[in-house]
């Protein structure tokens, strides 16, 4: 449907030209979920992204700080800092992860809920995503999974804090 497709559009392209570097918590989370694959939707948080980058006002080799992770890969990168020996520098830690993306000025996960449903990954999207809005920091997200699934991906505790990001 060519109208519902111009009316995403818009609403992210609003979401870039409102988009505050200097005060990221005025803008208001954004999940772009559709069931149906290739309709646009990463390409639209990389629109975003780009845009934001394209003008940036700020000093010319500073970049704003936006982050794009896929969610299968975020439960991967998790995952794998598990096992690690205390004294192994040389590994990325569960908790380096966690605090280079729930600092960034914008996050973009992109196909959350694409992996297997467990406990694990209901976890590690709450904690990183409660992290971010406890900060009044915004997620930019796309998802296929229909949202009676993608509840299930985030429980009660997620949830809540999401019913207010903008769902298209």
């Amino acid at each position: 449907d060519k109208r519902r497709h111009r009316h995403v559009y818009e609403v992210c392209l609003k979401w870039a030209e409102t988009f505050d570097i200097e005060s990221p918590g005025v803008s208001q989370s954004l999940l772009l979920y559709s069931e149906v694959a290739g309709v646009g939707k990463t390409s639209l948080m990389v629109c975003i992204a780009n845009y934001i980058i394209d003008n940036w006002k700020g000093p010319s080799k500073a970049v704003p700080l936006i982050r794009f992770e896929s969610g299968p890969g975020l439960v991967r990168r998790i995952r794998n800092t598990y096992n690690l020996r205390q004294d192994d520098d040389s590994h990325e830690r569960e908790e380096d992860v966690y605090n280079q993306l729930s600092g960034v000025k914008i996050l973009i996960l992109d196909d959350v809920g694409k992996e297997t449903p467990s406990r694990f990954t209901r976890e590690v999207y709450w904690y990183l995503i409660n992290e971010r809005l406890t900060k009044g920091l915004p997620v930019l997200i796309t998802s296929r999974p229909q949202l009676n699934i993608f509840a299930y991906y985030l429980d009660d505790r997620v949830r809540r804090p999401i019913l207010p990001f903008e769902v298209i």
